[in-house]
């Protein structure tokens, strides 16, 4: 059964949004299968896609992290050149609940119409208050498992660094594993050392990082280009 079939309307002027929390190799493939999906639900249900928005690699249950293409999402939205958005599910819009009372909002002030690319050809139903209540469950758990996800992977680190068992996940600039031990890349600890001498010196960040682009500031010469 189409959306078109529930008697809502058809938007005039959809977008997509897409977002991964981490993309470790920057290849930007997460959010490209989200597209796909929500180009097909477009497409099979007559939403006109004039745009698409990507924030690779932000978290969104982080509350100090500022995503620009959500944000450019939502002043699209208010200036009404944006009537209906497809995202693959609702927590690569948000895991925050509050944030979600904003889109709610916005299917009453601005007409907005919503649909999941993963769902199946149904819109979401931002109408009846069981769809409402159903979003708002779905939010909350979203929160939930990101937070949960959290205080697992704090527990599992403390736990191997007890046992004094490697790290795990990203390789920390300056180390490596090699045959079940860590071992100092010392090019790299060289970098490590200049920077963090440099901050304590009171460099500047932004000036570290340009010396570290090989355009260094007066007082960053000991910074090597990285």
């Amino acid at each position: 059964m189409l959306q078109n079939d529930l008697g809502l309307e058809t938007p005039k002027r959809a977008a997509i949004y897409s977002r991964i929390s981490q993309d470790r190799m920057g290849n930007e493939l997460g959010v490209e299968r989200q597209e796909e999906y929500c180009r097909r639900w477009a497409a099979d249900n007559g939403w006109p896609v004039v745009r698409v928005y990507r924030d690779n690699s932000k978290s969104a249950y982080k509350e100090n992290v500022v995503r620009e293409q959500y944000e450019q999402l939502k002043n699209d939205i208010e200036n009404g050149y944006i009537d209906g958005l497809i995202f693959w599910d609702i927590d690569r819009l948000t895991r925050q609940p509050d944030q979600l009372g904003w889109w709610l909002r916005a299917t009453r002030t601005y007409g907005l119409l919503m649909a999941e690319g993963k769902g199946g050809p149904m819109a979401l139903d931002t109408r009846s208050p069981m769809g409402i209540y159903f979003l708002r469950n779905r939010a909350d758990m979203a929160e939930y498992e990101a937070g949960h996800k959290g205080e697992r992977q704090v527990a599992s680190n403390y736990a191997r660094a007890k046992k004094g068992m490697l790290f795990t996940g990203a390789r920390p600039l300056g180390y490596r594993r090699e045959r079940g031990k860590v071992v100092i890349v010392e090019d790299e600890a060289r970098v490590v050392r200049a920077v963090y001498a440099a901050f304590l010196r009171g460099v500047s960040l932004d000036a570290i990082a340009r010396a570290l682009s090989g355009k260094p500031d007066p007082g960053c010469a000991d910074i090597p280009r990285c």
